[in-house]
């Protein structure tokens, strides 16, 4: 799952159409939506088991293995969906395309970081 959404990202990335707004925006709705599964994905990883599967359960978990990541970032993801059809600028568009990635990579770095 975790590398299937970091390849799912990267693919909609060197994929992704500027000159098409609205191709960007589907790109990034894409990513945005799966994020909530990744970070349950992720915490699942590290810690072998969840504590719970709402929103806030999920990211209380995930908090607290990964206290490196910042949380400005994820929960301006997290965000996302609720704001969804008012979001319309493009370089906002591209700044959470690549805002999200970015997290992924780092993750999953460090899960690979602790496991081998």
């Amino acid at each position: 799952m975790l590398a299937y959404s970091l390849w799912i990202t990267r693919k909609n990335i060197i994929e992704l159409n500027y000159a098409n707004k609205r191709k960007l925006k589907e790109s990034v709705k894409s990513c945005i939506g799966g994020f909530k599964n990744f970070l349950r994905s992720a915490s699942y990883v590290k810690a072998g088991s969840l504590k719970g599967d709402s929103t806030s359960e999920i990211l209380e978990q995930f908090y607290s293995l990964f206290p490196e990541i910042n949380r400005e970032e994820v929960e301006e993801l997290m965000k996302v969906p609720y704001k969804w059809d008012s979001i319309d600028e493009e370089n906002y568009l591209k700044e959470l395309l690549f805002s999200s990635l970015n997290l992924r990579e780092k993750i999953i770095e460090i899960i690979a970081k602790e496991n081998f």
